[in-house]
């Protein structure tokens, strides 16, 4: 395995993201969006002086109580083959096994492995 390009280690405490919620007003809002912007700001300081990172990569993260370390680390040979972002596909695959009964709540899954597979159904199924 390759060196991390970025490696980050952020001393803040990491909010689930909320679902957005309407306002009386109507407008639509994220509960953790400053939350968000905070660790934003952090991560740009962190990260500043450097290049964003435009190529397939993997990410580690480990997640404590009121800190997180952000890994980046390159993958080489990588054939694309998704269209949306990795993380909103697992967030529906979770969402689906906790309503069929699969797990009694997503939150007791505490370790996760997701990676994308230049297979189809049927050679994984043969």
């Amino acid at each position: 395995m390759s060196d991390p390009i970025a490696e980050l280690t952020i001393p803040i405490r990491v909010r689930a993201k909320g679902r957005p919620r309407v306002g009386r007003n109507g407008a639509i809002y994220s509960p953790t969006s400053e939350n968000e912007r905070a660790i934003a700001v952090l991560l740009r300081a962190d990260f500043a002086g450097r290049t964003p990172i435009d190529q397939d990569c993997r990410a580690e993260i480990e997640l404590g109580t009121d800190w997180f370390t952000l890994r980046i680390i390159p993958l080489s040979d990588h054939k694309r083959e998704l269209r949306g972002d990795i993380d909103n596909y697992l967030k529906q695959i979770l969402d689906a096994a906790q309503k069929a009964g699969v797990v009694r709540d997503d939150r007791c899954i505490r370790e996760i492995e997701i990676r994308e597979c230049a297979v189809d159904f049927r050679e994984v199924s043969s």
